[in-house]
């Protein structure tokens, strides 16, 4: 039997959460020769390596790619994908888990429509609280292109839900026919991966299914508040996101003026975020 499903788990330091998502994963009711797991070990120094051997010793399906030194989200994912044999891919953040038997669903949805992006639910979570709300983002949507499915669906408001490349499985032979990776060494990698996977896709649908548990986790690389972000966050955000975001935006120009034009827009408010004093400081 041929894969269906590619499990995509940048792990770091997560030795706390990492057996509920990765329980979520192998109980969602797929033979274990349908689906595979990818577990990318990023130089964790706790406990996570020796959780990934555990359930590796019972799961035949399960493979673990260990960083000789930290690379970073980007570097993870990217890494899972080259050797991903599934005909889906879903990134799944290894401090977060996915709703019971939804990979079942979504499979037979995806490949029933021939899709290559199919979009779901999540929700927020935290331990004390459980789920802290369920978004109903999307409803039943039907096969549309890319284009046409951002703009009935999020219209103008689609630049403020970047990111989030948990939110949907993609099939693999269409990221590898546009060329789609995250870019490495930065953060926020998803900014701009998430506008590429949606804008140059065919076949687009979306499912009203709450698929993902999403936590918030203050030692997260997303953080939480309080956290303290250094300059190279800020600078990663406002600056290496922008000149992303205006290098697509120059991409799709000719087949949607509209999003270039929005996306270009989403790009200069970046750069005009990033104070003058801390230019100053990284020039030195």
């Amino acid at each position: 039997m041929s894969i269906r499903l590619s499990y995509i788990l940048p792990v770091y330091n997560v030795e706390t959460f990492l057996p509920q998502c990765l329980d979520s994963i192998f109980s969602q009711g797929l033979q274990e020769d349908e689906y595979e797991v990818i577990c990318v070990n990023d130089c964790s120094s706790d406990g996570s390596n020796k959780i990934l051997e555990q359930y590796q010793s019972l799961h035949s399906n399960m493979h673990i790619l260990s960083f000789t030194k930290n690379r970073g989200l980007s570097a993870a994912r990217n890494a899972g994908v080259r050797i991903a044999q599934g005909e889906y891919i879903w990134f799944v953040d290894s401090d977060d888990f996915i709703g019971e038997g939804v990979a079942k669903q979504l499979l037979q949805r995806a490949e029933a429509d021939e899709l290559e992006v199919l979009l779901f639910n999540y929700c927020d979570y935290t331990d004390e609280q459980g789920i802290v709300n369920e978004p109903h983002t999307f409803a039943n949507h039907s096969i549309q292109t890319g284009i046409d499915f951002v703009n009935e669906v999020f219209g103008d408001a689609f630049v403020y839900h970047l990111g989030y490349v948990w939110r949907f499985i993609l099939r693999r032979e269409y990221l590898t026919e546009i060329g789609l990776s995250f870019p490495e060494g930065q953060h926020w990698e998803d900014t701009v991966y998430f506008p590429k996977a949606i804008l140059s896709a065919k076949r687009v649908a979306s499912a009203d299914i709450l698929g993902y548990y999403y936590r918030k986790n203050p030692t997260s690389i997303s953080g939480g508040k309080g956290q303290t972000w250094s300059i190279k966050k800020i600078y990663d955000y406002t600056i290496k996101v922008g000149i992303e975001m205006w290098r697509y935006s120059e991409e799709i120009k000719p087949i949607s003026p509209r999003w270039a034009k929005r996306l270009r827009v989403f790009a200069i408010k970046r750069f005009k975020s990033f104070p003058i004093k801390l230019w100053q400081r990284i020039k030195k």
